[in-house]
């Protein structure tokens, strides 16, 4: 029996939305697996296939699932040209800000075993005195 439920593997992504795209009326962004999750401030909920590796195409899938939801696409706020735009802008941010990240506890992690081989040869030359 297969589950629609993320399961405990599925990585989680929350994404930081840009003044833009709240503007818009949009609360929230989250990818989960291969399924991006936006919700809007009219309580609609817009759902559709993503693929970081092909972002035109995810794009053009979620503007897709926009427009088949009246409550959005009849905001007068939503633009779906500049939504496009602005969307694509807050993705690329959003990988910028998790490299960045990732970089800063890559050179943590080697502080962090450079300390402990710092210590080793510290503890092993004071063991010869």
């Amino acid at each position: 029996m297969s589950s629609a439920l993320p399961n405990s593997k599925t990585k989680v992504r929350e994404l930081e939305l840009t003044p833009e795209i709240t503007q818009m009326g949009f609360t929230t962004a989250r990818v989960i697996g291969k399924l991006l999750t936006l919700t809007h401030k009219s309580d609609a909920t817009v759902q559709c296939q993503f693929d970081i590796s092909n972002i035109p195409t995810s794009i053009k899938r979620l503007q897709n699932a926009i427009a088949a939801n009246n409550k959005i696409s009849l905001d007068e706020q939503y633009h779906a040209g500049k939504f496009g735009i602005h969307f694509t802008d807050m993705l690329v941010q959003s990988v910028e800000q998790e490299y960045a990240k990732q970089e800063t506890d890559r050179t943590k992690d080697q502080e962090d075993k450079q300390k402990i081989i710092d210590d080793i040869n510290k503890d092993s030359y004071l063991s010869l005195i």
